[in-house]
């Protein structure tokens, strides 16, 4: 007796819960690639002419001439000011890695308090919901609950965030080579003290770059100490304006007064923060004391000044998460990797000789 076809079951993801295999093998299978067992391919075929996904008449060049339709997710709060303007460069960098491999982006933004609409079929995007998504890009920090769920249906990569308990791809900056640099350029020109502003443990970048840090004052013959690490909140971290002063100001002064000369701060938001912390209590920067960071943005209103960064152009990282999705499709038992980008060294006005 024939199963009763059910309309929202005729995708790729009704053959994929009806297999119990993931709808990327679905996806794959049906375009004939490499590396889907015999066995498995005749039964995607075999129960996707079932529920009437194929016919004999569209078997063959119409499901393999469909590109490969890639989804970004953005939180929608992240779409904004300086922040959006690092978006629209991933957007950049992978359109243009999508044209010589035949793939289409699809770009979807969604407020944090809303995330979870992302696995809700009646709220999804019409492709993901119709189960001609191949993979995914996430774009900024998502909920591991979330992203959980999304990499146990599709291939998906991470832009900076990394979940290194979960299948997910990372590409990223290397923090480390960033980071020691920085450290280099200060001790260089002459700072024996030198404060961490913006540790945030629920953060990877964060986590990443505070080592990194302590790698660097070893690597120079210089102390850590804990004491002038300056630790935020997770609001503060993902913060997309300069953040208020909070519990850190304290440990900021109390660092000054004991005569750090220099910062390196986790991002450029944090960069900003302290910036304008310090020079509304007449602190000068770089005169008084030196600010680096990670990462030049641009803010809204031309008031972020030059900062002293380690760089890469966001168009570079959007364009590696294509390349690097596009394998994991190709590949999908292959073990979870970091694709770590070099940075380079872009001097700017928030840096100077320590003053002896």
């Amino acid at each position: 007796m024939n199963k009763p076809r059910v309309p929202n079951q005729v995708n790729l993801a009704g053959i994929a819960k009806r297999l119990g295999i993931s709808i990327s093998t679905v996806s794959r299978a049906l375009r004939n690639e490499p590396g889907i067992n015999t066995a498995t391919r005749a039964r995607v075929f075999e129960t996707a002419k079932e529920i009437g996904y194929l016919n004999e008449g569209n078997m063959g060049p119409i499901s393999r001439a469909r590109p490969l339709n890639i989804l970004t997710l953005v939180p929608a709060s992240m779409a904004y000011a300086s922040v959006a303007y690092a978006d629209q460069r991933y957007l950049a960098g992978m359109s243009a890695a999508a044209v010589p491999l035949n793939l289409a982006i699809l770009s979807h933004h969604v407020s944090p308090e809303d995330a979870e609409s992302v696995l809700d079929p009646a709220r999804q995007p019409v492709n993901m919901r119709n189960g001609l998504v191949d993979g995914i890009v996430l774009i900024h920090r998502w909920p591991e609950t979330i992203a959980r769920r999304l990499s146990e249906q599709y291939p998906v990569v991470s832009i900076v965030h990394a979940y290194p308990d979960l299948p997910i791809d990372l590409v990223t900056t290397d923090d480390r080579q960033g980071v020691v640099s920085l450290v280099r350029h200060l001790v260089e020109s002459g700072h024996q003290k030198i404060g961490f502003f913006g540790l945030c443990p629920e953060v990877s970048w964060s986590r990443s770059r505070f080592a990194a840090y302590v790698e660097g004052l070893v690597t120079f013959g210089l102390p850590f100490r804990m004491d002038r690490v300056v630790s935020i909140s997770l609001t503060e971290a993902l913060a997309i304006d300069p953040f208020n002063d909070g519990e850190w100001s304290g440990r900021v002064d109390c660092c000054q007064r004991e005569g750090v000369t220099a910062w390196i701060a986790g991002s450029s938001m944090t960069a900003l923060t302290l910036h304008h912390y310090l020079t509304q209590r007449g602190i000068r920067v770089p005169a008084d004391v030196s600010i680096t960071s990670f990462h030049q943005q641009i803010y809204p209103g031309g008031s972020m000044p030059q900062f002293t960064v380690m760089d890469v152009a966001d168009e570079d990282l959007g364009a590696a998460a294509i390349r690097r999705l596009v394998h994991r499709i190709k590949n999908p038992d292959e073990s979870r990797r970091s694709i770590l980008l070099p940075v380079g060294f872009a001097p700017g006005e928030t840096s100077a000789p320590a003053r002896l």
